[in-house]
């Protein structure tokens, strides 16, 4: 799959020309001996409390010890039984509450400990099943894969993906109005798995991958798949009563965003034969990167749904090769996309947002802003 990087830099200027005129204001300091005074009265009110409190408790022990209160009636000494266990209870109570803030206070005071760290075996460890070598080598070139990175990390199963939204089929199930669903794919290639996303989110049976595996291959096999996508059997399961038209789906809006014309030309082409931009599929012909503008990508004699190619293959070629093999495509930043082709409402979130761009993931979330990110 072929996406790109744009490596455009913002220039920023200052002026620095009032530089040393404007005298510095001081940072206003916290009056640390009055909040450190206040903390003491505080706490000798309490002791001061808790000692009137031991006084009375003991005068009223000794006072009875000594029978000062043997001329009163046996109701009389009940009552001030009563009252020394109360005065008693209430020491003891602020006894405990005084130690249980000089705990918390130590508490806070320790240091934070510091994390847990892998030993040099460990990391050797590591090193030799992840041998960084190719990285380096090859890091002008993500999409050849040849990092051990990569290849550890390439065509996860997403089995937790499919699990909650099972979940939240059975949680809407009993819904009149089910919530909404919205789903980026940057780096759609072939579509399958944007395909199976729209499925998974709009619990739509109708959509599947053997009507699309159909109309994508009916001009033409497509290249081959890395990761399997095509497999039509694994799709995600609809349960019911969303297996049926009368059940009321949520309404759904996947893109699909691809840059190789002619993946794209495909992809078009199979959305309009099945209608599936009437069930919210948006398939663009566009790359996203960390800035908007335009970028050549490589049409000549390759075949639709081609992965790791177009990213900087027209670079390589000279002005007349350029003009015969390459086409010029729009590229947007994640921010600019939103604004121009995203309807769903601003506040809605995104459901899932898929990045397949061949190493240059880290481009298409620098240009999406934190308005997009906390969606």
């Amino acid at each position: 799959m072929t996406k790109l990087g744009l490596n455009h830099r913002n220039q920023i200027t200052t002026n620095h020309s009032l530089a040393g005129k404007i005298p510095k204001k001081e940072p206003k300091r916290k009056n640390t001996s009055v909040i450190h005074v206040f903390k003491a009265f505080i706490l000798l009110g309490i002791l001061g409390e808790g000692y009137m409190l031991y006084m009375q408790v003991e005068k009223s022990s000794s006072d009875y010890s000594l029978g000062t209160s043997s001329t009163t009636s046996d109701d009389g000494k009940n009552k001030e039984q009563e009252e020394l266990i109360k005065l008693k209870a209430k020491v003891e109570y602020m006894e405990k509450t005084l130690e249980e803030n000089e705990k918390k206070q130590q508490e806070i005071s320790k240091p934070f400990p510091r994390p847990p760290q892998c030993t040099q075996d460990q990391l050797m460890k590591v090193r030799s099943q992840l041998p960084p070598e190719f990285c380096v080598h090859t890091q002008d070139q993500p999409y050849v894969q040849s990092c051990s990175f990569t290849q550890a990390t390439k065509c996860p199963q997403a089995t937790w993906l499919e699990e909650y939204n099972i979940e939240l089929q059975k949680m809407n199930s009993t819904k009149n109005n089910p919530p909404s669903f919205l789903g980026i794919s940057v780096g759609c290639n072939k579509g399958y798995d944007a395909i199976n996303t729209l499925r998974m989110g709009t619990f739509d049976a109708s959509i599947n991958k053997s009507d699309w595996k159909k109309e994508m291959t009916k001009h033409g096999a497509l290249d081959i798949s890395v990761c399997d996508q095509d497999t039509a059997s694994d799709m995600f399961e609809v349960l019911p009563p969303y297996d049926t038209e009368s059940t009321p789906h949520p309404h759904g809006e996947m893109h699909c965003i691809e840059p190789m014309p002619q993946s794209f030309e495909r992809l078009k082409q199979s959305t309009d034969a099945l209608s599936y931009s009437k069930k919210g599929l948006v398939v663009t012909n566009a790359a996203v990167s960390k800035e908007s503008g335009e970028m050549l990508f490589h049409t000549g004699g390759l075949k639709a749904g081609i992965e790791n190619k177009g990213l900087d293959s027209c670079g390589r070629l000279n002005e007349e090769q350029r003009e015969k093999y390459c086409t010029l495509v729009p590229v947007y930043s994640l921010y600019d996309y939103f604004k121009t082709h995203v309807k769903a409402d601003k506040k809605d979130p995104i459901n899932i947002l898929s990045i397949d761009v061949e190493g240059f993931d880290g481009n298409v979330l620098l240009g999406a802003t934190p308005e997009i990110l906390k969606r």
